[in-house]
């Protein structure tokens, strides 16, 4: 209340028009439950086509095994490269269908977090002996400030994360230089790093290499979907973590991914 000319009180009311901010937020909400379903429909379309096209390419590659085994010895040193091409296309589109389909359920968010103890260095070393075995011809070192690590973690959503970044080391990598998967644990984090000493990344490719079907401008013909750090930066998230790259160009590549420390079972609300 406040005094009026002739001292007597008087009531002042002040009022606001929210009515362009309700049409505003009905606008906004409208345009996000439209993304939403756009996502879930676009999420719907490629695991179809991925389906669809996992058929054919079986035939395709039980055929190939089929025809390895009459190839006579008449024809093999003729024939046998070209199978061998064969097999090797036919994997190749077997791991791209496999990138699109976890690409469109991390997208749409059908990829549940579920923390559950996991032993983190012998994990770690299996991941690595795992991987040696496909490509002994690149060493992969493993090591860890720690002789043993649990914590509370997706095992099914941290695999790919690691497996994704030791392939990219590998593929951009010459055969005589080591890679190394680098664990440790500071300040209630888990520090997941991937060193290698290839071809590096562009300083203008580092800001864009997370989003979907980027490719850097130096790989020259080395296949790939643009897939992969997309699907990782989407994986790291759902832990509530970070990933970050440090590179340089004929010098090598390092990718840092930092998740949180879970020594104890919790709800994914508790994050």
């Amino acid at each position: 209340m406040e005094p009026g000319f002739w001292g007597n009180p008087v009531e002042l009311i002040a009022g606001i028009d929210i009515t362009d901010y309700k049409y505003a937020e009905l606008g906004l909400n409208q345009a996000l439950e439209q993304a939403k379903q756009l996502s879930e429909l676009r999420a719907r379309f490629l695991s179809m086509v991925c389906h669809q096209f996992r058929t054919p390419l079986n035939i395709v590659s039980f055929s190939n095994s089929l025809l390895k085994e009459e190839v006579d010895k008449r024809t093999q040193k003729k024939i046998q490269p070209l199978l061998d091409h064969i097999q090797k296309a036919t994997e190749q589109l077997s791991l791209m269908l496999d990138d699109i389909l976890l690409f469109s359920k991390a997208e749409s968010a059908k990829l549940n977090f579920e923390p559950k103890p996991l032993e983190l260095v012998q994990f770690c070393q299996d991941l690595v002996a795992q991987m040696q075995m496909i490509v002994s011809q690149k060493s992969i070192n493993f090591v860890s400030q720690d002789s043993s690590l649990t914590a509370y973690i997706d095992k099914k959503l941290l695999e790919p994360i690691l497996k994704n970044l030791l392939d990219n080391a590998i593929k951009y990598s010459p055969s005589n230089q080591e890679i190394s998967l680098e664990l440790s644990c500071q300040n209630e984090k888990l520090i997941f790093q991937v060193k290698d000493r290839g071809i590096g990344i562009l300083v203008e490719d580092q800001q864009r290499i997370f989003e979907p079907f980027y490719r850097g401008s130096n790989i020259d013909r080395i296949p790939g979907t643009g897939l992969g750090l997309s699907i990782l930066k989407t994986l790291v998230d759902l832990h509530h973590g970070q990933v970050s790259v440090e590179s340089e160009v004929d010098a090598g590549t390092m990718f840092t991914v930092i998740l949180p420390l879970i020594k104890s079972e919790f709800t994914c609300s508790e994050l």
